[in-house]
């Protein structure tokens, strides 16, 4: 028994062991698998939601049967707003596709019915599971709402057991995992997680025209009326299906192709569907098996003309080119089950027919690899594809695939001969091509039968486009490329074109859109053929898994390959484990050009020790020599560098010194090294940590301190782990430090007083901004003085330079700014007048204040001085003076601290009277009053008597006594004054006048007294003495010879003699009576005044 075969292909860069990109090729990715299940089980919920909502809205069915048999379905809305419903594809099998061949007794020697496999299928609804034909090996695997025939004919074909012959199935004795199309996409991503082989879907979306009692066109016109676009088009319908198996490597996908082909009504709005380009969704796809429908060989295959095309199969190609179908098998009257009864069958075309007849025949085939490899072991799905294809006999009028038939017939038989082949020649492989790696094939042919390759792949699910019509980019993604040469000659795979559908297939030059290439060699020469595969660009998974069938050989030899492994690294002074990899080898040698030594250089995995001269030059080159399996001589090497990192090297630079807060310029160096990092010991910051020229700013306790010490790490560069540490110191010497104070608020112009302060400085200098100035720019605490600039803009900035003590260096600044604020109002009011003895009421105004307070510069009073209304009594000091200054001083919280405004209050007096002193006057004569008024508007004289003034409103005006005034000897004269205003009111004064007989001097006086007057007459001067007075009071009189006295006064007599001084400078020329007078005497003299 031949077990099976994984090869890695590896040239120059490959490792042997796989990548985690490329595992989707190796295993089933059960993670992504059961997680795109999820996501596509609630996206098949809301989009299903959506369309049952719009069918409602816009009263179309959910589903609906035609009278044709075809089922259909509705599953989402379109983006273009068009309903997606599934739909059947409806329209004696094994002996077509040879499949009876392999059962018992069938003639190739084979006993298969499928037996322990396991088909999956997902159709238009549930499988009569209680049928006849089925025995119990028919699960359900959800839980749809009823049975279909559909369902149950596609799983008779599969699996019926043939209690009636007619119907026998092509695996009889599988089993069979069913479910309705509904969810599919998680259903199978589920299914294939769990292991599942191969699936059958026989139907697809409704595309192009569809009937339903009338043709109905399903195409988008905005984007084409000659064809449906998306007949042909990679949709993400189509990438679902390729992600599915892309991650399941071992789960085939097998599609209808459907029967659109020559669809819709003559002369209809748009064309009839197909010819070509007529297949869709999941046909498209890269990794599936799409196949089309023949009618029924019942005498089997006897060549391309036995091969008749159904009426109704679509054709390709796909919209790049690629070969679609891929196969055909008989879809035309097939004989099946039927869900009406547990015995009912009936009859039914279409490629609904022809894809379980493939999917069928398929089971047996896996089933018999597991037969010859072992339980559990199982074609890959690109091993089954690539080789039902490779054995699918030749159907159409020219050699190689087309468009209507794909690859061909398929046979069962012949492929599984090719299997039973593979026991004794190597012809089914299943290799993984690595990034650069060239697989290499020797091929030895008789020259008798013709030679044939085919290679298979699961490719990358493709890049789909926005809707359009017939785009050709390919939907390859890596794309490996099939060659055959011989004696100079190179062979390349067949190949289509999409422009022109119906052309024969050509093989002159390389194929670059489908993922199956075929090379065939028609009669070839005997000898020896080297099959080369490779691939173009740059492959996205680093690795692709592909299989390889061959036929027409008599032997097949695999080269040896040797890969050397990926360049690498090795720490100095270390050793290094080397990955090489070698296939088809007897054995390995690995060799230096270095002075280095392995420890086994017959081992994949030997470890070598770089010498002196490797550890000089930094490289040497190692070479891995493969040598083939006898009895070939043939051996293949392969180089790698393996590149020596050396340990790093740190160095940061010698000691430095800083002034003050001036940064730091580091200067480290360092060798070999991943990366570096600057550590502190202190408080600073770097501003990049990973630059070797970092700057390091010393934080504030470092500049206490006056040092730290910084630390610059060299990190080793992988492989090597060991770091490399070197310090340096950092010294700050003081600077200078200035802080020209807070931002600050002023008022208008008012003088601020800075407060600025400085540390280790060589003086100091305040500058501004503005126009402002300062008492003494050198002073910490100057005064500055806004400038009319200063105000109207309403900021300035004002700078404390700091000079440095040499040698530190440069000089610092620190700025604050000034506020200016405007003065607010404060009125305290005009200046005013008051009289001296009234209340003045104050009017203060001011905006927002905190508080307020009236003062006055006199000695009055306020009844309140916090308000600014209130009242003020002028005081002794202020009636005096005149006048008083009332200031209104106003504080705030907020700007200005306080300011004030003042008015000037006038004091006014109540008007004076002096009407003069007591006086006598002669009876006959006028008296002249000396009357005296200050503050007042006018005077008035009037008397108590009835003598008469020449002027009431004078002063000094004359007074004639009147009769009653001489009777009386004496009268009362009264002064008014009138005061100005704002004083209102009269004061009087009065002076009692004496009216006189005077008929002489002295004239009914006592002369008890007798005067001496010395000298007399006198000038300025003269002296009165009295001896012997008797008396302590006396009073001197002199009187004018009119009646009027001009002087009078009181004396103290001090011891018996009264004698005085009279000045008479002032008097007038002339004759005065002098009088001397005491309480009990009185003495009257003459004396001539003459100046």
């Amino acid at each position: 028994m031949k077990k099976s075969k994984l090869i890695i292909i590896i040239f120059v860069v490959s490792s042997i062991l796989l990548p985690k990109s490329g595992i989707s090729q190796v295993r089933t990715n059960v993670e992504a698998l059961l997680n795109f299940s999820r996501e596509k089980a609630i996206e098949f919920n809301e989009k299903r939601a959506q369309a049952e909502e719009y069918a409602r809205q816009n009263d179309i069915p959910i589903i609906f049967e035609n009278d044709k048999g075809v089922f259909f379905e509705l599953q989402y809305i379109s983006e273009e707003g068009v309903p997606m419903y599934y739909k059947t594809d409806n329209r004696n099998a094994a002996k077509t596709v040879s499949t009876d061949k392999v059962y018992p007794g069938g003639g190739a020697g084979l006993s298969l019915d499928g037996t322990g496999i396991t088909p999956r299928e997902w159709d238009a609804g549930g499988i009569r599971l209680t049928h006849q034909e089925y025995g119990g090996r028919v699960v359900q695997g959800d839980n749809p709402s009823s049975t279909h025939w559909h369902s149950t004919h596609v799983a008779g074909t599969i699996m019926a057991a043939g209690v009636q012959a007619a119907a026998k199935g092509m695996a009889y004795n599988a089993n069979l995992r069913a479910f309705d199309w509904n969810s599919d996409n998680s259903e199978m991503a589920s299914e294939a997680a769990q292991g599942a082989l191969m699936s059958n879907h026989s139907y697809g979306f409704a595309r192009g025209w569809s009937w339903n009692g009338g043709w109905i066109w399903n195409g988008t016109p905005s984007i084409s009326t000659e064809e449906d676009y998306k007949f042909g088009f990679y949709d993400n319908e189509s990438k679902n299906w390729d992600m599915i198996a892309y991650n399941a490597p071992y789960y085939l996908i097998v599609k209808s192709a459907g029967n659109d082909r020559n669809e819709g009504p003559n002369g209809g709005q748009y064309p009839k569907d197909g010819p070509y380009d007529c297949i869709a969704h999941g046909g498209i796809s890269k990794n599936v098996l799409t196949v089309g429908a023949v009618n029924d060989i019942p005498g089997g295959y006897s060549g391309p003309g036995s091969v008749s095309m159904s009426s109704f199969s679509s054709w390709g190609p796909a919209d790049d080119g690629r070969v679609k179908p891929d196969i055909v098998t008989n879809g035309v009257n097939l004989y099946s089950t039927e869900n009406s009864s547990n015995a009912s069958y009936t009859n039914s075309s279409g490629t609904s027919m022809s894809a379980p007849s493939a999917c069928g025949s398929m089971a047996l085939l896996q089933q018999h690899w597991e037969d010859l490899n072992g339980t559990g072991n199982y074609m890959t799905a690109a091993s089954l594809k690539g080789l039902v294809i490779h054995t699918s006999d030749e159907a159409g009028s020219s050699d190689g695939p087309d468009y209507k038939f794909g690859w061909g017939l398929m046979n069962t038989a012949n492929a599984a001969l090719r299997i039973s082949e593979d026991q004794n020649i190597n012809v089914i492989e299943e290799a993984y091509l690595s990034e650069g790696a060239t697989f290499e094939m020797v091929l030895t042919s008789d020259g008798t039968e013709d030679l044939k390759v085919t290679i298979c792949w699961t490719d990358l699910p493709g890049q789909t486009m926005g809707p359009q019509l017939d785009p050709l980019n390919p939907m390859v993604i890596n794309d490996l490329d099939l060659s055959i040469t011989s004696n100079g000659n190179t062979f390349y795979p067949w190949k289509l074109s999409r422009n022109s559908p119906t052309a024969a297939a050509t093989n002159s030059s390389r194929n670059n859109v489908d993922n199956v290439e075929m090379v065939f060699i028609e009669n070839p020469g005997a000898g020896e053929y080297l099959v080369t595969v490779n691939h173009d660009d740059t492959l996205s998974s680093d690795i692709q898994a592909f299989s390889i069938v061959v036929s027409g050989v008599t032997a097949t030899a695999l080269l040896p390959t040797a890969s050397a492994g990926a360049d690498d690294d090795v720490c100095e002074n270390n050793s290094v484990t080397l990955g090489g990899g070698s296939t088809n080898s007897n054995s390995v040698l690995w060799t230096t050009i270095g002075d280095g030594v392995f420890d086994d250089p017959t081992l994949l995995n030997a470890m070598y020790t770089p010498g002196s001269n490797d550890l000089i030059n930094g490289s040497v080159d190692l070479k891995l020599t493969a040598y083939a399996l006898p009895p070939s001589n043939d051996s293949v090497s392969d180089n790698m560098i393996l590149t020596i990192i050396y340990n790093p090297i740190a160095n940061a630079g010698d000691d430095i010194t800083v002034c003050g807060v001036e940064t730091a310029q580091l200067a480290g160096q360092a060798e070999n090294q991943e990366s570096v990092l600057w550590t502190s010991r202190g408080d600073g910051t770097f501003d990049d940590p990973s630059l070797l020229n970092a700057v390091y700013t010393p934080g504030s306790e470092d500049i206490s301190d006056g040092e730290v010490k910084l630390s610059l790490l060299a990190a080793a560069a992988d492989p090597c782990t060991q770091d490399n540490l070197d310090n340096m110191y950092v010294y700050i010497s003081d600077g200078p430090i200035p802080n020209a104070g807070d931002d600050d608020t002023t008022c208008m112009s008012d003088p601020y007083q800075l407060e600025g302060t400085a540390i280790d400085n060589d003086g100091v200098h305040w500058s501004t901004s503005g126009d402002g100035t300062f008492d003494d720019t050198s002073l910490l605490d100057a005064t500055y003085t806004p400038g009319s600039n200063d105000v109207v803009s309403g900021t300035v900035l004002l700078s404390l330079t700091a000079y440095a003590i040499p040698p530190c260096s440069p000089d610092n600044t620190d700025d604050m700014v000034l506020t200016i604020q405007d003065f607010p109002t404060i009125n305290a009011g005009a200046d005013d007048i008051t009289c001296w003895n009234n209340d003045f009421q104050t009017e203060g105004l001011v905006d927002n204040p905190s508080s307020v307070e009236w003062s006055t510069s006199g000695d009055g009073t306020f009844d309140n001085n916090t308000l600014l209304s209130t009242s003020y009594l002028p005081g002794a000091l202020d009636a005096e003076t005149g006048n008083a200054i009332l200031r209104l001083t106003a504080y705030f919280d907020t700007g200005c601290e306080m300011g004030f405004d003042e008015l000037e209050l006038g004091i006014a007096k109540s008007a004076i009277a002096d009407a003069g002193q007591n006086d006598s006057v002669c009876k006959d004569a006028s008296y002249t009053l000396s009357g005296n008024a200050e503050y007042h508007s006018s005077i008035e004289w009037s008397t108590n008597g009835d003598g008469t003034f020449s002027d009431l409103n004078q002063l000094t005006a004359s007074y004639n006594p009147g009769t009653n005034d001489i009777e009386n000897g004496e009268v009362v004269l009264q002064l008014s004054a009138f005061s100005v205003l704002p004083c209102s009111g009269i004061t009087i004064a009065n002076m009692t006048l004496k009216v006189l007989g005077c008929d002489a001097i002295g004239e009914n006086l006592v002369h008890d007294l007798g005067a001496i007057i010395i000298p007399n007459p006198a000038n300025n001067q003269f002296e009165i003495l009295v001896n012997d007075i008797g008396a302590k009071d006396v009073m001197v009189m002199i009187v004018g010879i009119d009646g009027k006295i001009q002087f009078q006064k009181d004396y103290l007599v001090v011891g018996n003699d009264f004698r005085t001084n009279i000045s008479s400078i002032d008097f007038a020329n002339g004759v005065y009576n002098v009088i001397v007078r005491t309480q009990t005497k009185i003495g009257t003299s003459k004396i001539l005044i003459h100046h």
